[in-house]
């Protein structure tokens, strides 16, 4: 990164891509026909849209996977050892194709994003307290931190030191409404937004 740049071996780097939730819940045969379609189509880089917590994560869209359902954190503290490993290998197969991916860290909308980490926390009950309350902040930071630090079982890297990782994305969406209880249709509140956001992009870096 150079500023607003970014560089690869020291030349100007310029991405096009797509979103697909489906990577990391699919059977092989769909990962590998995106990769594929997606390289030769030009795109450089996919986005995942959403990583899953808690038991309603994203289930499988397929007649067949590798399991029924994906949640990187099914309780709170406790990581799924099968659903990262499947993360690994839709990144070791991006690299393959030479496809760069997008990772957003939450997702705004979703019962298996921000809804379950308020869920968890005592004393948090609308969709906003995601970004106030102490303990949705500390379960989140605690999903990001085994995320970014997460030892790729391929290579042995880390995620955050493996260049197919293009970049994360602090949320998928975020939103902060002030009142409701779903984080939509009220009255936006950015102040509540860009507190979360100083605070999360600190953490991360």
């Amino acid at each position: 990164q150079d500023g607003p740049r970014f560089l690869l071996n020291g030349e100007r780097y310029f991405f096009h891509g797509t979103s697909n939730d489906l990577l990391y819940r699919s059977p092989d045969w769909y990962l590998d026909r995106v990769l594929s379609e997606a390289r030769n189509i030009g795109l450089s880089a996919i986005r995942t849209v959403s990583i899953g917590v808690g038991p309603d994560a994203p289930d499988c869209d397929f007649d067949r996977c590798h399991q029924d359902r994906y949640s990187f954190m099914p309780e709170p503290g406790e990581f799924d050892e099968e659903t990262f490993r499947r993360m690994d290998y839709v990144i070791y197969k991006a690299k393959q194709y030479g496809i760069r991916l997008v990772l957003p860290l939450v997702d705004n909308y979703a019962q298996s994003g921000m809804a379950q980490f308020v869920e968890w926390s005592d004393g948090a009950s609308l969709h906003d307290d995601f970004y106030t309350h102490p303990a949705c902040r500390r379960l989140s930071q605690d999903l990001v931190e085994a995320f970014l630090t997460r030892t790729y079982s391929y290579t042995g890297v880390e995620y955050r030191n493996d260049p197919t990782i293009l970049m994360s994305e602090l949320a998928h969406e975020p939103m902060a409404h002030a009142i409701t209880e779903d984080g939509d249709g009220a009255n936006p509140a950015p102040e509540t937004l860009q507190s979360w956001i100083e605070e999360l992009s600190a953490f991360v870096k």
